[in-house]
C-alpha cells in the first residue's frame, strides 16, 4: 500500500510540473482556469499521499526548476513566440482574478522532492528534454526540436521522391463536425477510452484559446477526412505546414481513415524537417489570402519559404492558373455556363513546357499528372502521325511519374500503362493505314502508265478512231487525279 501511494505521489509531482511549464511549441499558452483547477486536485492528491521515506533533495537532472517561481511562470504564460517560428504571439490572460488565484497557489507550493529514479513514471507528452524521440512506426522520421518548434525530421539522407515516410491510423475519427462546447463529453469520453500511449500523444498536441482544453486540441489537429468525416492523428498532428511543402497527405486505400506521408521531391540531407500543406485547397491564393485562413484554422501566420517572397510567389501562381485554364480550355459562355472542351494542338505546344516548369517550381506534384494526361487526349483527338508519337512520349512520362508517386502495382500506374498501350496500337494502325495508302499508291501509278503506254501505242499504229482515244485519255486523266489523291492522304497522315 505504501508503494502505491509512492507511485501515485510520484505521478502527481510530474503532473504539476508539466502543468505549470510552458510546451515548447505551443501556439497559444494553457487556458489558466483549467490549469488552476488541475493543480489544486493534483496538490490534494499529493497531500494525502506524501511519503515520509521520499528524498529531501530536488530533482537536478532537468534543465528547468521543478517548480518555477510566481515571476517564472507569469512571464511564460504571456511570453511572445520567436520571431523565426511564424506563430502567432501569445496572448496574455485579462482575467486577473484568476490569474492572482494562481499566484497565491503556486507561492504555497513548496518546493517538491523528486522521485527515485527506479520509480519514474511515464511522462505525459513529448517534453523538449525527451527529443529527438523515434516515431516507431517510420523508418525514416523522428519527432524533433526545429525552426517552428517541434516538428517531424528525416533520420535518413537520400530519400527519393515517392517515398512512404508514414502511415498513419487516427487516435480518435469519424466526428460529424469538429466538436465544440455541446460535443465536449463525448470528445473526453473518446479521449478517456484510448491507450496510455495515446493518450499520451494527444495530452501533448498544440492547442489554440479555449473554455474547454479538449476542444481547442481537436480543433487545431484535426485532418478532414470525408465530406462529414474528421480525424484526430498520432504523428501526423505534429508535421509542420508549408505553403511550398516536400511532403504531401494521401488517403490510405485501406479502409481505416489511415493518412498516407509522402515525399513530393527527393530529399537528400538527413534530419530535413518534413512539411505538408494543411490547405491544399488554396494553394493558388495570393499570400495574404492564405495566411488568413491559416491564421483563422491554425491560429499561426505562416513564414514558410513561399510566404516570405510574396510578390515571387503570388505572380508563379497566377500563371499557373492562367495556363491551366489553357490547359484545361474551361470557358464560360454569354450565360455565364461554363463549357470545357480540348484545347488544339497549337496551344498544348505552346504552353505545357512552361506549366509543367511552374507545377515543379511550385511543388504543385499532383497537377502535373493531369497536365500530361490532358494533352494526351489532345494528340490522340488529333490523329495525325506525328501528333500520335507526341502522345506516346506524354504517356511515357506519365507511366514513369506513376510508378514513382504511386507505386508500380498502384490503380493509377496500370490505367496509364492502358491507354499507352491504346495509343501504341493507334500509332501501329496508323503505320498500317499508311503503308495500305502508299501500296494503292503506286498500283494505281502503275496502271496510269501502263494506259498511258497502251494510249501512245494506239496513237501510232493510227488503229483506233478518235472517240476511242478520247476514252483512253479519259481513263488516264482519271488514274493521275487518284494518285493525287491518294499522295494528299499519305502526306497528312505523316503530318
Amino acid at each position: 500500500m505504501e508503494n502505491d501511494s509512492d507511485t501515485l505521489h510520484d505521478v502527481a509531482i510530474l503532473l504539476l510540473k508539466q502543468l505549470m511549464e510552458p510546451h515548447s511549441n505551443s501556439r497559444t499558452p494553457t487556458n489558466s482556469l483549467e490549469t488552476s483547477k488541475a493543480i489544486k486536485t493534483i496538490q490534494k492528491i499529493m497531500a494525502r499521499t506524501r511519503s515520509p521515506k521520499q528524498p529531501k533533495t530536488p530533482y537536478s537532472t532537468r534543465s528547468q526548476p521543478l517548480m518555477p517561481s510566481p515571476e517564472t511562470s507569469d512571464a511564460a504564460m504571456s511570453s511572445d513566440a520567436s520571431p523565426k517560428s511564424g506563430r502567432i504571439s501569445k496572448k496574455k490572460s485579462t482575467k486577473t482574478s484568476k490569474s492572482s488565484n494562481k499566484k497565491k497557489i503556486v507561492a504555497s507550493s513548496p518546493i517538491l522532492p523528486a522521485p527515485p529514479e527506479n520509480k519514474l513514471p511515464r511522462i505525459l507528452g513529448v517534453e523538449e528534454w525527451q527529443l529527438p524521440r523515434k516515431i516507431e512506426c517510420s523508418e525514416y522520421l523522428e519527432i524533433a526540436k526545429t525552426e517552428f518548434g517541434r516538428g517531424v525530421r528525416t533520420t535518413s539522407p537520400l530519400i527519393p521522391a515517392g517515398t512512404v515516410l508514414l502511415v498513419d491510423r487516427p487516435l480518435i475519427h469519424r466526428f460529424n463536425e469538429i466538436p465544440h462546447h455541446s460535443h465536449s463529453d463525448r470528445l473526453r469520453a473518446h479521449v478517456e477510452a484510448l491507450e496510455d500511449d495515446d493518450k499520451e500523444v494527444y495530452a501533448n498536441l498544440a492547442f489554440t484559446d479555449s473554455e474547454n482544453i479538449f476542444d481547442a486540441r481537436t480543433e487545431t489537429n484535426a485532418f478532414q477526412v470525408s465530406a462529414n468525416h474528421w480525424s484526430l492523428y498520432r504523428y501526423i498532428s505534429f508535421v509542420n505546414h508549408s505553403c511550398k511543402p516536400n511532403c504531401k497527405l494521401e488517403a490510405s486505400s485501406s479502409g481505416d481513415n489511415s493518412f498516407i506521408v509522402r515525399t513530393m521531391v527527393p530529399i537528400s540531407m538527413q534530419a530535413t524537417e518534413i512539411t505538408i500543406d494543411y490547405t491544399p485547397e488554396t494553394r493558388l491564393h495570393d499570400v495574404e489570402t492564405r495566411q488568413a485562413e491559416l491564421l483563422a484554422g491554425w491560429k499561426f501566420t505562416c513564414a514558410c519559404t513561399a510566404c516570405s517572397k510574396p510578390e515571387i510567389t503570388n505572380r508563379a501562381r497566377e500563371e499557373i492558373a492562367t495556363l491551366q485554364e489553357i490547359i484545361r480550355c474551361t470557358i464560360k459562355d454569354d450565360f455565364g455556363k461554363t463549357i470545357k472542351r480540348l484545347p488544339t494542338v497549337e496551344e498544348v505546344d505552346e504552353n505545357l513546357p512552361r506549366y509543367m516548369h511552374l507545377l515543379k517550381q511550385e511543388r504543385f506534384s499532383d497537377r502535373i499528372p493531369q497536365a500530361l494526361e490532358r494533352a494526351a487526349q489532345v494528340y490522340r483527338q488529333s490523329g495525325a502521325a506525328a501528333d500520335i508519337e507526341k502522345e506516346l512520349a506524354h504517356r511515357s512520362q506519365l507511366i514513369e511519374l506513376q510508378r514513382v508517386m504511386k507505386g508500380a502495382d498502384s490503380e493509377e500506374t496500370l490505367k496509364a500503362a492502358e491507354e499507352y498501350v491504346k495509343a501504341f496500337k493507334a500509332r501501329r494502325s496508323a503505320r498500317r493505314e499508311i503503308a495500305a495508302v502508299g501500296k494503292k499508291t503506286v498500283g494505281a501509278a502503275k496502271t496510269a502508265v501502263s494506259q498511258t503506254a497502251n494510249v501512245i501505242v494506239v496513237r501510232k499504229n493510227g488503229g483506233k478512231s478518235a472517240a476511242s482515244t478520247k476514252t483512253v485519255e479519259k481513263v488516264e486523266s482519271g488514274r493521275v487525279e487518284k494518285i493525287d489523291t491518294l499522295t494528299k492522304k499519305i502526306n497528312l497522315l505523316k503530318k
